[in-house]
């Protein structure tokens, strides 16, 4: 969940590796999953895949880069992006900034900013 950039040298962790999370997920009937702080390393197809594999989510706090929320959107399901913002470790603005600088409808805005987390919450109950 660290950022290697603010590791001790002498200390730093390799990211984590999710390859074996794919079956972990398909294997465990029910599972919600939300990927915190992963979207710094974890993209492309092996996000894809992971998504794919069962109710797994992703939080935009780490996402960077111009247009980060809409490549992310090529990617990924909006049902499946949770907002996320690390405060008080990163500033909050800078997740609302990715909402504003990504050209998104309102819906998509809706279901990022707080549907998607109601509804994954509720099916807890």
């Amino acid at each position: 969940m660290e950022d290697e950039r603010m590791m001790h040298p002498l200390l730093r962790v390799d990211p984590v590796d999710t390859s074996p999370l794919i079956g972990l997920v398909k294997q465990t009937p029910g599972l919600r999953l939300v990927l915190l702080n992963a979207l710094r390393t974890l993209r492309d197809q092996q996000l894809v895949d992971l998504i794919a594999a069962g109710q797994v989510y992703v939080e935009i706090c780490m996402l960077e880069g111009v247009g980060g929320l809409a490549n992310l959107l090529a990617q990924a399901p909006v049902s499946r992006v949770l907002f996320g913002s690390h405060a008080p470790l990163f500033y909050f603005e800078s997740a609302l900034l990715k909402l504003k600088e990504s050209p998104l409808s309102e819906e998509q805005l809706r279901a990022i900013r707080s549907g998607n987390a109601q509804r994954f919450l509720a099916a807890k109950r």
